[in-house]
């Protein structure tokens, strides 16, 4: 059993232990942009290809949030026009990825908190 210490110095203090220059790489920066939901969703091959994607809810308001979404193995067709992300709502967890007409393919997506 190790010393402890009740005021955080001293012997069994962790004083020089805390924080981010630790030597552990836990610490998670609590400010800047970061990764809070990511995935994958299917377009199907209708008119419009289109995917409603869902996702567990977030706090915060939608202005919070930025979502991108990059196809995987891009055809001419998304090349072209690209996929558009759309009807965004964090607090309901959905939002709908429209590509060109009938495009079958995966979208990876992401959302990040800013």
């Amino acid at each position: 059993m190790g010393a402890t210490s009740a005021t955080g110095v001293g012997n069994g203090g962790a004083w020089t232990n805390k924080g981010p220059k630790n030597g552990r790489d836990q610490f998670v920066p609590m400010v800047g942009p970061r990764v809070v939901r990511c995935g994958t969703a299917a377009l199907t091959s209708a008119s419009p290809s289109v995917a409603t994607v869902g996702f567990p809810p977030l706090d915060g308001d939608d202005s919070d949030y930025v979502v991108m979404a990059v196809p995987v193995g891009a055809t001419a067709a998304i090349a072209a026009a690209g996929v558009a992300v759309s009807a965004f709502d964090a607090s309901a967890g959905t939002f709908v990825l429209t590509g060109p007409n009938t495009v079958t393919t995966t979208i990876n997506w992401v959302i990040l908190k800013i």
